[in-house]
């Protein structure tokens, strides 16, 4: 297993090329895209009245083995294993980030059942799980599971308003 999230993490993506890429370069991906979901996506912006720090919400639909590529370098876990599902309608990936004074964090990479509307899972850095993440355990920094408890009721609101339940 650990070879092959290796593998995957591996690629390297070029943003910029959009056909079929010359056989001979080595790692390089060609860009396969898919339709969204119907899903809405998401924006809050919360500032903290104590410190004043302001935090801009967002969840996007991952829509493209890119986007997944740079989901999973992000968060350091498989989003890229996804693609086939996602293109094939099974299930939906999804990216919750925080903007914090200037600086844009992935802190959950979500999944969906488009069909049923259901959150199957919600993974931090490392596939960390929200619970892990709130309860200190696992092998997520102190700032990383903050963001993540602090994205709970953010990815709650949005379920409620897309009419998403968990699993």
């Amino acid at each position: 297993m650990d070879e092959w999230h290796e593998a995957i993490n591996q690629r390297v993506v070029d943003p910029f090329i959009d056909g079929p890429l010359p056989r001979r370069t080595k790692g390089w991906q060609r860009l396969v895209k898919w339709d969204r979901c119907g899903i809405g996506e998401w924006d809050s912006e919360k500032t903290n009245p104590s410190t004043g720090e302001h935090t801009r919400w967002q969840i996007r639909e991952l829509c493209s083995n890119r986007a997944f590529n740079t989901e999973g370098r992000s968060l350091h876990h498989c989003a890229l294993s996804y693609v086939k599902s996602c293109r094939s309608g099974n299930t939906t990936i999804w990216s919750l980030s925080a903007k914090v004074d200037e600086t844009r964090t992935s802190v959950l990479t979500i999944a969906v059942d488009p069909r049923s509307r259901i959150v199957t899972q919600a993974r931090g850095k490392y596939n960390a799980s929200l619970a892990a993440a709130e309860t200190g355990k696992g092998n997520i920094d102190r700032a990383g599971a903050r963001l993540m408890t602090r994205a709970r009721p953010v990815m709650e609101r949005w379920m409620r308003r897309e009419r998403l339940r968990k699993s």
